[in-house]
């Protein structure tokens, strides 16, 4: 299994709130790159503009993915949000 396939499994362990969907197939985590290094990039997109859980899921999604064995780094790009910044600050500073 690749270092991405891991990411993509690991990931489609969480659920979007009040959902029975994963993450991925809801497009709340997209644009998955993983180089050779081991450092990983992707897409955060909140449910919504406002979603109340979207610090408390990608501070969750990016403690698991840094967790993978193999993973360097992890980089992730809010979209669509309100908050960006905002969270951004607070997962570059964990």
């Amino acid at each position: 299994m690749t270092l991405k396939e891991k990411v993509e499994d690991r990931l489609k362990s969480f659920k979007t709130p009040g959902s029975v969907h994963d993450v991925i197939e809801k497009n709340v985590v997209k644009e998955i790159q993983v180089d050779e290094k081991g450092k990983v990039a992707f897409t955060f997109h909140p449910v919504s503009s406002v979603c109340p859980m979207a610090f408390k899921l990608a501070a969750d999604i990016k403690k698991t993915v840094e967790q993978i064995e193999g993973v360097t780094d992890v980089n992730i790009d809010i979209i669509d949000y309100n908050r960006a910044d905002e969270l951004m600050r607070l997962l570059n500073s964990a």
